[in-house]
């Protein structure tokens, strides 16, 4: 297998990934105001807020989705509380839960309510905590959270006692998250956005797993998130292809090692929720593997990694060891998670990727990396 047949199995595989995915649906909830939209387009990938009105679904609320994206918004609309319209609202927010479930399309299931509140009304209003109340506890039963986010939250103190006042009212909710969307500035004060990283990952704590992958890859928010998945993701290959006892594995079936690096790659791409094309990935290969060209073999890819290796040499023939294969795959999993986060950072573009200065800092990420592993991989041995 050569290294442009290995571009074509990744991106093969990373369909199948995308495909298999399904979706993660939220419906997010608050009076008219409370920085909805900007919410929604701060800790996704995708803009959502910004394609239009969406496709009504009920009287009051829209959804706002994007082909061939893991995510579905159900947004509130027109949300008047103390008037007809609340009513309406309410009615409209449990019809969506209520139908999914009776359809039985596990798809369309609604895995968590936002419901937004505006920090800077300096209270909860008691018709407003019973409409959450209320929403919390008829949900129970349909396993649906929700989640209070106090928004457009500058004044990190105000924010601050607005949450522990909520969190003494002892609410059927799930918990209480301070995001600021973007930045605010005014004439002496500028205070940086923050707060989208934890609503992310409180958000991902109490959702099912079928959802979860869905919404990693979906979110923007927190790198942190997507990096520990990725690294989960190589432990899981390296556990599944280098099992018990290492075997040793002939170099003339080095190549064999291919496939398992070509479905971790695919996996980790996927979580990352990256534009990446075959071109991408034919440039981060021969970046890494130090060989270029559609006419190298895949085990030549595989010497050319164990070159890497210090104090390894060349080999020509012989065994690799099950542990240096298992090392070896680990290696290649973190440099590739170091790239796709340098990429989604805007850190390196793909004409980045094919420079010699890229391909010299990425072999010396190869090889810390193949340090680490070894590393760790004498501990769990010796322990």
């Amino acid at each position: 297998m050569n290294i442009d047949d290995i571009a074509s199995k990744v991106i093969e595989s990373l369909r199948k990934e995308m495909s298999d995915m399904g979706h993660v649906n939220i419906i997010v909830a608050g009076k008219t105001g409370v920085g909805k939209s900007t919410l929604i387009n701060s800790v996704f990938r995708e803009k959502l807020a910004d394609t239009g009105i969406g496709a009504p679904v009920t009287q009051t609320i829209k959804e706002l989705t994007k082909p061939d994206f893991p995510l579905r918004v159900y947004d509130t609309v027109g949300l008047e509380l103390g008037s007809e319209r609340q009513q309406q609202v309410y009615s409209d927010i449990n019809k969506v839960i209520k139908d999914a479930l009776s359809f039985g399309n596990k798809d369309k299931y609604i895995h968590c309510i936002w419901y937004c509140v505006n920090v800077n009304s300096n209270r909860l209003e008691s018709i407003e905590e019973a409409f959450i109340e209320q929403l919390a506890i008829d949900n129970k039963h349909t396993g649906v959270p929700v989640i209070i986010v106090l928004t457009i939250a500058h004044n990190k103190k105000l924010s601050q006692n607005m949450k522990n006042y909520i969190d003494e009212r002892n609410l059927n909710t799930k918990g209480v998250c301070i995001v600021l969307a973007e930045d605010y500035e005014d004439e002496d004060f500028c205070r940086k956005a923050y707060g989208g990283d934890k609503l992310i990952e409180f958000t991902l704590s109490i959702l099912p797993e079928a959802a979860q992958k869905a919404f990693i890859n979906a979110q923007s928010a927190s790198l942190k998130l997507k990096r520990s998945k990725s690294q989960a993701i190589v432990a899981s290959f390296v556990a599944t292809s280098f099992a018990e006892g290492f075997a040793p594995i002939p170099f003339s079936d080095a190549a064999l090692l291919i496939p398992t690096q070509i479905g971790m790659i695919a996996a980790i791409t996927a979580v990352y929720g990256l534009n990446v094309d075959k071109s991408m990935i034919t440039a981060i290969v021969t970046s890494i593997a130090g060989t270029s060209g559609a006419t190298i073999l895949g085990k030549t890819i595989v010497a050319n990694l164990i070159k890497l290796i210090p104090g390894a040499g060349t080999v020509v023939g012989g065994m690799i060891s099950g542990a240096t294969a298992s090392v070896l795959t680990t290696a290649l999993g973190g440099t590739y998670i170091v790239i796709m986060e340098m990429i989604a950072k805007g850190e390196i573009t793909e004409n980045d990727l094919k420079t010699e200065k890229f391909t010299k800092f990425i072999k010396d990420v190869f090889k810390e990396k193949y340090r680490e592993g070894n590393v760790n991989h004498k501990i769990i041995s010796s322990g």
